[in-house]
C-alpha cells in the first residue's frame, strides 16, 4: 500500500501493490541439488580416504612382515656361529694356512653378512615405526 500527495505524476496518488514468488511451489530446488551433489561428493571423498588409510595400513603391515621374516634368518645364534667361523679362519691365516687372497675374500664376505643383519634389524626398526606412525598407536 503506498500514498502519494504530489510528488508522482497525479496528485493524492493511492497505490496497492500485490507480489507473489515466482516458482509457487518448487522453491530453492537449485540449492537442494546442490546441498545433495556436495554431500555425495564428501561422501565420495571419505570413502576415498578411508580406502587411502586402510591400503597404507595394509602396506605398512606387509612391509613390516617382510623385515621381521627377513629379520629371523640370521639370529643371533647363526651370529654367534659366524664369529666362531671368523676365529677359526684368523687362527688358520695366523697359522699360514689361508692366503692372503683368501682371508681378504672371507673377511669382506664377513663383513657384508654382519651389515645385511644390522640392515635387516633397522629395516626391522623402521617398519615398526611407521606402522606405529600409520595407526597412531605403540604397537612395537
Amino acid at each position: 500500500m503506498g500514498w502519494d500527495q504530489q510528488a508522482g505524476a497525479f496528485k493524492k496518488d493511492l497505490t496497492l501493490s500485490v507480489s507473489m514468488p515466482l516458482p509457487l511451489w518448487n522453491r530453492n530446488q537449485g540449492n537442494i541439488k546442490m546441498a545433495v551433489a556436495q554431500l555425495k561428493m564428501a561422501n565420495a571423498n571419505k570413502s576415498l580416504q578411508v580406502e587411502k588409510v586402510q591400503n597404507e595400513v595394509i602396506l605398512s603391515y606387509k612391509k613390516w612382515k617382510e623385515a621381521y621374516d627377513n629379520h629371523l634368518l640370521l639370529t643371533p645364534a647363526t651370529i654367534q656361529n659366524f664369529k666362531t667361523v671368523e676365529e677359526g679362519v684368523l687362527q688358520n691365516f695366523r697359522h699360514g694356512n689361508l692366503s692372503l687372497i683368501e682371508f681378504t675374500d672371507f673377511m669382506e664376505s664377513y663383513n657384508q653378512t654382519l651389515m645385511q643383519y644390522h640392515q635387516f634389524s633397522k629395516t626391522l626398526i623402521c617398519a615398526c615405526e611407521e606402522l606405529n606412525y600409520i595407526t597412531n598407536s605403540t604397537q612395537f
